[in-house]
């Protein structure tokens, strides 16, 4: 069994990505991680109808009057939800508030992989209105 999974490759609009020949690419081993912290960071919290623990409570941030009051609660979020893939290295978890204003946060996480040694690193913005969460340097 392959620990880190397998999965469809999605482009940064979480769109699969389709061959010109219409065969779904594949993405596996650390980067299948990565894209399902991103899944799970971009997805409702029970949302997902056979994953009820799947997502993240982020959305309940949006449409807020004051994104700057509440940002601390979303640096809580973005590490607990990161900490629930059973496939990370719970203290390599780090969050950091970027910037923020009245209406959008911006927040950079990382984390390792178990048996892995590289740092993987994404920038999560929260608006009013949506939340884009993408790899940095990956």
């Amino acid at each position: 069994m392959n620990f880190y999974g397998q999965d469809i490759l999605l482009d940064k609009n979480l769109r699969p990505l389709v061959a010109a020949n219409g065969e779904l690419y594949l993405t596996s081993g650390n980067y299948a991680v990565v894209q399902d912290v991103i899944l799970r960071l971009r997805t409702v919290l029970g949302n997902l109808f056979y994953d009820k623990e799947f997502g993240s409570e982020l959305f309940s941030f949006l449409k807020s009057e004051n994104i700057y009051e509440i940002k601390k609660q979303m640096k809580s979020e973005v590490l607990k939800t990161i900490r629930k893939d059973i496939r990370i290295d719970q203290a390599s978890v780090v969050c950091i508030i970027k910037s923020s204003d009245n209406e959008t946060v911006e927040l950079e996480a990382s984390f390792s992989i178990i048996d892995d040694s590289n740092v993987y690193n994404l920038v999560i913005n929260i608006g009013q209105n949506d939340i884009n969460v993408f790899v940095r340097d990956l």
